[in-house]
């Protein structure tokens, strides 16, 4: 497999056994939703396609947005002694304000941020496992 461009070698590896004019960059293809529109079509294919959406549409975020108001309810029951629909409705507030006032941009610092800490955190954790005896 010969790649044409610089997105082109993963791409290439991902789809090109089970398509070859992919591995060839031949033609749109954004998502994984454009890999599935070149392999099949029809009524049948669409309705699949939707209920996909909806499976990891729905039910990722659903599962995403309980796991993290359950943590946050956690938190301010045993720091602050808040009940749950306080702690829902104050981190609510906030969250609401933050993105109103930041925006885009504030997203994506505060993405750049939380990956910083991440990094920080797992490289200390390194340190930590390469120096324990």
């Amino acid at each position: 497999m010969q790649a044409t461009g610089p997105g082109e070698p993963s791409r290439s590896l991902a789809c090109g056994r089970s398509s070859p004019t992919l591995s060839r960059g031949g033609g749109p293809l954004g998502t994984d939703v454009g890999f599935y529109e070149l392999r099949s079509s029809g009524r049948p294919a669409t309705f699949v396609r939707g209920v996909r959406a909806l499976y990891l549409g729905v039910l990722f975020n659903v599962l995403v947005m309980a796991t993290v108001s359950l943590a946050a309810i956690k938190i301010g029951q045993v720091k602050f002694g808040l009940s749950s629909t306080t702690t829902l409705a104050w981190a609510s507030a906030g969250i609401a304000i933050y993105a109103v006032l930041g925006g885009l941009t504030g997203s994506v610092w505060a993405d750049f941020y939380q990956y910083s800490v991440a990094m920080a955190g797992a490289i200390a954790a390194a340190v930590y496992a390469v120096k324990s005896p």
